[in-house]
């Protein structure tokens, strides 16, 4: 969780990352992406037209919807507050960050949002999800290992799963759709 580089230098809430060039060509939803868009609020899209632009938090809908982002990873979407982790140089703690392990042709991509603090209840700080792309496999890992809830805040909602380009096809794993729920020390394959 705590490996790689640091994105969002800034800390800027609620928005989306510039566009990152992937190590290899992923397929997803039947379509081919060499691009990831880290949003700050625990989640990542193929679409790079979204970099720079808002990365709502306030939402109800639950998957497959066309009101949430396109070719989508939830990786447990819910409004953190990346301007609040506590980063330590030297520990590497507390942001999101980015990266590459392996070797070709088995290398996987890896997105980190540790020791985060969630919005509205920033006395909870250890919101920690991870999304895991593999090369030649299009596989998908989502590694949670704590999303608290904070139910003063958009109702508590959470999300985890993948979503088409449309809003019409779309995974979640029982119970991590959206709502007010909590998740410890779980994996999620897609």
């Amino acid at each position: 969780f705590t490996d790689g580089t640091r994105i969002f230098a800034n800390a800027i809430d609620d928005i989306w990352n510039t566009a990152i060039n992937l190590p290899f060509t992923f397929c997803f939803y039947g379509q081919t992406f060499t691009q990831i868009v880290a949003g700050a609020n625990s989640v990542a899209t193929f679409n790079a037209g979204l970099a720079g632009s808002n990365c709502t938090w306030l939402y109800n809908e639950s998957i497959p919807n066309p009101s949430l982002f396109p070719n989508c990873i939830f990786a447990c979407y819910r409004d953190i507050h990346p301007s609040t982790s506590d980063f330590v140089p030297a520990t590497g703690t507390g942001g999101i960050f980015e990266g590459v392990l392996g070797e070709y042709p088995c290398r996987s991509y890896v997105l980190t949002f540790n020791n985060i603090k969630l919005y509205s209840c920033t006395e909870i700080r250890t919101f920690s999800t991870m999304i895991v792309l593999y090369e030649g496999t299009n596989i998908i890992d989502i590694y949670v290992r704590d999303a608290p809830t904070c139910l003063d805040w958009n109702h508590g909602n959470g999300l985890i799963g993948i979503q088409n380009a449309d809003g019409t096809r779309g995974v979640t794993p029982p119970g991590r759709n959206t709502g007010p729920w909590t998740a410890h020390n779980e994996a999620w394959r897609f």
